[in-house]
């Protein structure tokens, strides 16, 4: 059953990160959704100190935008990194560099408890690469259109392989 639930989550996520980026919809299915989906499947199955995963909203609230003079002030984040450096892809690759990051550090707890530092070490590496390698490096990736909306195949390879990093170090608890 938790399995289950745990496969279902991170889908349910994948899904929330790809519909928030679609045109016209709240980022509120990101930045609130994921990481309370997260939070109630590993309190429910897991663990309370699972709760710890809603820390998720104050990092997916700092955006990913990157300023574009005269249209677009950007993300607080995308304004940092843009000080540091305007080339692209550099730009996306820090900005999401450093999300990513903060999320692993707020899962940091999960190894506390489980000592599986291993897996938590490997699956870290997978999620920081591939949610660079998706979201800020390849390029072109086809759309799915459903309704009257365009999902982009990046959001839900991204979500998705954020929410796998989350719920497999809680299933270790």
């Amino acid at each position: 059953m938790d399995l289950l639930f745990g496969a279902l989550v991170v889908i349910l996520c994948g899904f929330f990160g790809a519909y928030s980026g679609s045109s016209g919809t709240s980022k509120g299915f990101r930045r609130y959704g994921i990481p309370s989906l997260i939070a109630i499947y590993g309190t429910v199955f897991h663990s309370p100190w699972c709760l710890l995963s809603l820390a998720m909203i104050g990092i997916l609230v700092l955006g990913y935008g990157v300023p574009s003079p005269g249209k677009d002030s950007g993300s607080d984040l995308g304004r940092f990194w843009y000080k540091v450096t305007q080339e692209r892809p550099m730009i996306d690759i820090l900005i999401r560099g450093t999300v990513a990051l903060f999320v692993i550090l707020t899962m940091l707890y999960a190894p506390l408890i489980s000592h599986a530092w291993p897996v938590y070490v490997v699956s870290a590496l997978a999620f920081l690469s591939v949610h660079i390698l998706f979201a800020a490096v390849v390029e072109g990736e086809p759309v799915i259109n459903l309704g009257n909306k365009q999902f982009l195949i990046e959001d839900l390879l991204v979500y998705i392989n954020m929410s796998w990093f989350c719920v497999l170090n809680i299933m270790l608890i």
